[in-house]
C-alpha cells in the first residue's frame, strides 16, 4: 500500500471580508450634479445620483452617493459598514446637502470627501492617459467601503485596494477608539485607484513571493499616482510643485524628496531598506527608493550629494512631471509579479529610448536619477568591482568572491576589501589583498586584477568596498585618479547572494513514497556539501518526526532515506535544505 507524503510549498494570503450592498429597486433612476461639504476641499460639486422610491417621475426624490456609468465611466457606489449593517449615504427630503440621512457613526463629509476624491482622480487621469476607472473602461464598478477599524487586528486608520482583478474595491477604516481620521485625501484616493491601475495595466494578478520588491516598486508608484493627481488638483507650477504625501492624516508627512524623514529608503539597499524576508518585511520602506527617484527625474538636483552607498552625483537635469510619468506610465506594462529595482531601471530606460532616443537628455536624465538612488553599477572609470551593485542571485557558495582592477598602474601595492551584511560595515570582514595578476588589454595597455573571498549565508545581501592602502611613494603625484581611492573607500556594492533552495524532483506539491524504508528526492544544490531532511506531521513542523541528514553526491539529483517508522494512510509534509560545513567565520550556512 502506498502512502502520500504532502511536500509543503509556504506562503501567505491575506483575507479580507467583503461588503455588499442591500439590494434595492430604484426607479427613475440617473446622474445629477449635486454640491455638498468635504472633510478637506470645502464645498465641491459632483455627479451624484438621483432616484425615486416608486415609478412615479414627479414622486420624492433621494439623492445618494452612487452614480451610475456615464461618459465611459464606470459607476461608483460607497457605503459605510458597522456591526455587520451596510448603509449608502443619502440626502433625503427636507434637502440639506449633506448625506447623512440614513443612520450611519460616519460622517457626510468623510463620505463626499472620498466620493469626490475618486471622480476628480478617475477625471485627471482620463485627461492625461485617456484610462478610465481602474482597467480602462467602465466594466469594473467603483466599490468603495468605509469601515469601522475598532475591535478588529487593524485598529488603526488605513486604506486599501483588495479583492482581485474580477472583484475589485477599496477599503477606507477609521478608529473611533483612537480619534482616528478617515484617510481619505485625494492623495491617498489617487494612491489606491493607482494601485488598481498597475494591477490591470500589468495583468499581474497574484504575488510570487511576499517579499518580492515589486510590491516596493507597486507602492512607490502608487505614490507616485497620488502625487500627480493632487497637484493636478492643486493645479500647481513646477515652481510649487508639493511633494509631501498624507500631510492632512500624518504629523510627518512622506516627502518623495526626502524619504529618509519619514523612516524609508532614498538608496536601495541602503538605509531602511529591508533586505530581507520575514512576516515583517517592510515593502514600504523600499517604496522611497522610487519616490526619490521620481522626484529627481521630475525636478532635477542642484549642487552635490552622497548616496548611502558611497556614490556621488550632481547637478542633474529634472525633465519635468510630466515627461516624468508618460515614462513610468509606459513602463507599468512591462512589469512581472517578480521585477526588482534593477528590472524597472531597464523598463523606463526602455521607454525613454522609446519615446526620445537613446542618446536624449530625457534618457540620460532617467540613467542619471537611478544611479543616484542606487540602481547603478557603482564603478569608477579608473577601478572596478565584480559582482556589479545592484546585482542578483549571486552564488554564495563556496565562498563570496569579489573581484577588482584598474588600468595601467603597477605602483598598486596593497589593496583592503571589506565585506558585510550592512551598509554600514558595522562588522566587516576585512582582506588585505597584494598579489595581484596583469593582463594585456585589447588595443593596448595592460590591467590589473586582484580579489578577494568572503563568507556569508545565501540570500544575504552583501556589501563590497575597497581602498589602496600601500602604493609607491610617487603614486599621487601628479594626476592620478587612483589617488581618489588612496586610504579612502570606494562606492559600496550592494548584491544579493542566491538563496540556495532545494527544488523537490519531481517538482510536484504531492508524491507517494513506499511504507518501509521511505525516500524522497531533490535536486542536486552546487557546492552544498550536506542536507538536512525534516518529516513532520503538520504543515507548520510543530511536530517532527523525523530529522537527519543526507550526504552531498553532486549527481543530478539527490536521495534521502526517512528513517522513521511512518503511519500508513497519513500525511505528511517533507522539507530539505542544503547545508555547506562550519567554519570558524560562518556557522549554520544554510540554504533556505
Amino acid at each position: 500500500m502506498m502512502k502520500k507524503l504532502h511536500l509543503v510549498l509556504t506562503g501567505a494570503f491575506l483575507l479580507f471580508q467583503q461588503y455588499t450592498a442591500v439590494s434595492q429597486t430604484l426607479y427613475n433612476a440617473k446622474n445629477v450634479d449635486r454640491t455638498a461639504m468635504s472633510y478637506y476641499n470645502g464645498l465641491r460639486t459632483f455627479r451624484a445620483l438621483e432616484y425615486t422610491i416608486n415609478p412615479d417621475p414627479v414622486s420624492e426624490k433621494i439623492y445618494r452617493l452612487q452614480t451610475l456609468p456615464e461618459n465611459g465611466f464606470p459607476g461608483i457606489q460607497i457605503y459605510g459598514t458597522d456591526n455587520g449593517s451596510t448603509v449608502f449615504f443619502e440626502d433625503k427630503t427636507p434637502y440639506d446637502n449633506t448625506f447623512a440621512d440614513n443612520p450611519t457613526p460616519y460622517l457626510s463629509t468623510e463620505a463626499v470627501q472620498l466620493y469626490f476624491g475618486f471622480q476628480t482622480a478617475m477625471k485627471i487621469l482620463d485627461q492625461r492617459f485617456g484610462w478610465k476607472g481602474m482597467d480602462g473602461t467602465d466594466t469594473n464598478p467603483i466599490k468603495i467601503s468605509i469601515e469601522n477599524s475598532d475591535g478588529t487586528q487593524n485598529d488603526y486608520s488605513y486604506a486599501r485596494f483588495s479583492g482581485d482583478l474580477n472583484n475589485p474595491f477599496f477599503r477606507f477604516g477609521k478608529s473611533f477608539i483612537h480619534n482616528s481620521p478617515l484617510p481619505s485625501s485625494i492623495d491617498i484616493v489617487s494612491h489606491e485607484l493607482g494601485h488598481a491601475i498597475m494591477k490591470y495595466r500589468s495583468n499581474i494578478a497574484s504575488l510570487s513571493s511576499l517579499c518580492t520588491e515589486y510590491r516596493s516598486i507597486d507602492e512607490g508608484l502608487a505614490d507616485v499616482f497620488g502625487i500627480y493627481v493632487k497637484n493636478k488638483f492643486l493645479q500647481s507650477t513646477p515652481q510649487n510643485y508639493n511633494w509631501l504625501l498624507l500631510k492632512e492624516i500624518q504629523t510627518i508627512p512622506h516627502d518623495m524628496s526626502n524619504p529618509k524623514s519619514h523612516g524609508r529608503a532614498d538608496t536601495y539597499r541602503g538605509k531602511n531598506f529591508d533586505n530581507g524576508c520575514s512576516d515583517n518585511y517592510n515593502y514600504d520602506a523600499g517604496a522611497g527608493v522610487l519616490a526619490k527617484w521620481f522626484y529627481l527625474l521630475s525636478s532635477g538636483f542642484a549642487g552635490s550629494a552622497t548616496n548611502d552607498l558611497g556614490y556621488q552625483y550632481s547637478n542633474l537635469t529634472g525633465i519635468g512631471v510630466e515627461k516624468a510619468i508618460q515614462i513610468v506610465w509606459d513602463a507599468i506594462p512591462k512589469l512581472k509579479n517578480y521585477s526588482d529595482y534593477p528590472a524597472f531601471k531597464a523598463f523606463t530606460l526602455d521607454v525613454a529610448t522609446q519615446l526620445y532616443g537613446a542618446n536624449s537628455t530625457e534618457y540620460q536624465a532617467v540613467e542619471k536619477a537611478w544611479c543616484a538612488v542606487g540602481v547603478c553599477d557603482n564603478n569608477l572609470p579608473f577601478f572596478k568591482i565584480y559582482p556589479p551593485n545592484a546585482s542578483s542571485n549571486i552564488d554564495p557558495w563556496p565562498a563570496v568572491k569579489v573581484n577588482f582592477s584598474w588600468d595601467n598602474d603597477p605602483r598598486v601595492k596593497k589593496v583592503e576589501v571589506q565585506m558585510a551584511s550592512d551598509y554600514n560595515f558595522t562588522n566587516p570582514q576585512v582582506y588585505e589583498v597584494n598579489n595581484f595578476d596583469m593582463f594585456f588589454k585589447y588595443g593596448g595597455g595592460v590591467f590589473y586584477k586582484g580579489s578577494a573571498s568572503g563568507y556569508f549565508r545565501p540570500d544575504e545581501t552583501v556589501y563590497v568596498r575597497a581602498r589602496i592602502t600601500q602604493a609607491d611613494s610617487n603614486f599621487c603625484k601628479g594626476l592620478n585618479p587612483l589617488c581618489q581611492i588612496y586610504q579612502q573607500f570606494s562606492p559600496t556594492h550592494a548584491f544579493k547572494l542566491g538563496d540556495k533552495k532545494v527544488q523537490f524532483w519531481p517538482a510536484t506539491t504531492y508524491t507517494s513514497v513506499k511504507p518501509w524504508y521511505p525516500e524522497i528526492t531533490w535536486k542536486s544544490e552546487k557546492d552544498a556539501e550536506l542536507y538536512l531532511m525534516q518529516v513532520a506531521s503538520d504543515a507548520s513542523f510543530n511536530s517532527i518526526v523525523y530529522e537527519g541528514f543526507s550526504p552531498h553526491t553532486g549527481n543530478f539529483t539527490e536521495t534521502g532515506l526517512i528513517n522513521a517508522t511512518l503511519e500508513i494512510g497519513q500525511t505528511y509534509y517533507a522539507r530539505v535544505a542544503a547545508k555547506r560545513l562550519n567554519k570558524p567565520i560562518l556557522k549554520s550556512n544554510y540554504g533556505l
